[in-house]
């Protein structure tokens, strides 16, 4: 018996010989490239990246920027062979490259598998690695040059492990695992709990902030100062706002940008332009980013109509969104979920007509908009038909735009636009209902 139980757990660790194995081919990677760095001028970096399986892990298919990783790891190798390099825009890149290994380790079947063939993405002049100064006459694939190739293996698994190494070795200290912002959820509704659940999945440090409504005999001296004290002393970078809209929206987004935390609203955005642009300015005063969740236009499709469709000559944009719940939120159905249709188009098809837009609660679930021209219908999406992981990427969004990377799209004049649509819409209803 005792034989029998010994015999299966040495088959049960088995598998750990592929840890070794990587372990193995991590440290002879690094102790390889520690040699005179390759001085041909035509020598062109022949990289590709490994992308992951879309259906087994969502949230690694979601990883854009393989190209950048990939670059980074040879500008990696290229850096630790010659640390006087002043390449400073190859520096950047790899070190990003490295924070992306770490913040992606969590996805085991995401991995940066090799330096092989150089990817036809690096070719066009229009490209992101262009723009960014990295595009010299060295990396010109037309030459066909072939210089010496260096492989390397990074297990997913080990990638927080060797980030740790690589910061100590090129004395970066890039730390692992505290790169992400901290979030604070406002809310004790039935969205914040599962804003909340999505962060931690990601690996994000949330808290909870329940008590966030203003009392009935709390004076707006007291509210606005209970805020700014749950703010300041909560330790978070992002506050997200899980709350339906209201007076207190603008309050609550005032107190977070005081106290320097970036905003996350839900929609729809209902203040005033007045408040909006007041909003604004404080947000750019204190450098931080106000986001409203329009998270719909995050789906592939919508880039694609974005792309294709953008200057919509002769398009007629409409849309349905209904729904078998009842109203828990007390929002008319077209403010609720009309902003989600609404913001789609002001995001790729602002130029079109909107001839069609239908909300309802109680109702058969349906989720879908479309184009037509003339008597044909050109695009529709159904978003029902499959799941993306749409709030993951919006995650991603603002915290690329909080870190001063990117611009953010969906700000507050966007939402001032998208409810200013939303306005004409009920306007041109009524008047049609009148006739």
């Amino acid at each position: 018996m005792t034989i029998a139980y010994y015999a299966l757990r040495g088959f049960a660790a088995i598998p750990f010989i592929y840890y070794f194995v990587a372990i193995y081919g991590t440290l002879q990677f690094f102790a390889r490239v520690r040699r005179p760095p390759v001085t041909h001028s035509s020598f062109t970096p022949p990289v590709s990246c490994l992308k992951s399986v879309r259906g087994l892990d969502p949230g690694a298919y979601d990883v854009r920027d393989y190209p950048t990783l990939a670059v980074g790891v040879f500008y990696l190798g290229a850096y630790i062979s010659d640390p006087r390099s002043d390449d400073v825009a190859g520096r950047d890149l790899w070190t990003e490259a490295v924070r992306g290994l770490a913040k992606n380790a969590a996805y085991p079947h995401w991995a940066c598998h090799r330096i092989s063939d150089l990817d036809c993405q690096f070719c066009s002049a229009d490209d992101p690695l262009a723009r960014r100064g990295l595009y010299t006459e060295g990396w010109d694939t037309d030459t066909g040059g072939r210089g010496p190739r260096e492989r390397c293996f990074i297990a997913a698994g080990i990638a927080n492990a060797m980030t740790a190494a690589v910061g100590w070795l090129c004395g970066e200290g890039l730390p692992v695992g505290t790169e992400f912002p901290k979030y604070i959820i406002v809310g004790r509704g039935r969205w914040a709990p599962r804003i909340q659940a999505i962060l931690d999945g990601e690996r994000r440090v949330t808290a909870r902030l329940e008590e966030s409504r203003r009392g009935k005999s709390e004076e707006d001296a007291a509210y606005r100062e209970r805020l700014h004290s749950s703010f300041k002393g909560c330790g978070a970078d992002i506050a997200w706002l899980c709350v339906t809209p209201g007076p207190h929206i603008s309050v609550m987004i005032e107190a977070a940008l005081e106290e320097g935390l970036h905003a996350v609203v839900e929609k729809p955005w209902l203040c005033s332009k007045e408040e909006t642009n007041r909003l604004e300015m404080l947000a750019r005063s204190r450098g931080c980013v106000v986001a409203i969740h329009y998270e719909y236009c995050l789906w592939d499709a919508i880039e694609e109509w974005k792309r294709d469709w953008n200057d919509g000559d002769g398009l007629r944009f409409g849309g349905r969104m209904c729904v078998k719940r009842p109203n828990h939120s007390g929002l008319a159905a077209l403010d609720n979920f009309g902003s989600h249709l609404f913001s789609v188009h002001e995001y790729c098809v602002a130029q079109s007509e909107i001839v069609e837009i239908d909300c309802a609660y109680q109702q058969p679930d349906e989720r879908r908009v479309w184009l037509d021209r003339g008597t044909q219908r050109v695009a529709e999406i159904d978003f029902l038909a499959n799941k993306e992981p749409i709030i993951q990427r919006f995650i991603a969004r603002v915290e690329a735009a909080a870190a001063g990377r990117t611009d953010f799209p969906f700000d507050l004049q966007f939402a001032l636009r998208v409810a200013e649509q939303g306005e004409r819409w009920k306007r041109v209803s009524e008047a049609g209902e009148d006739r």
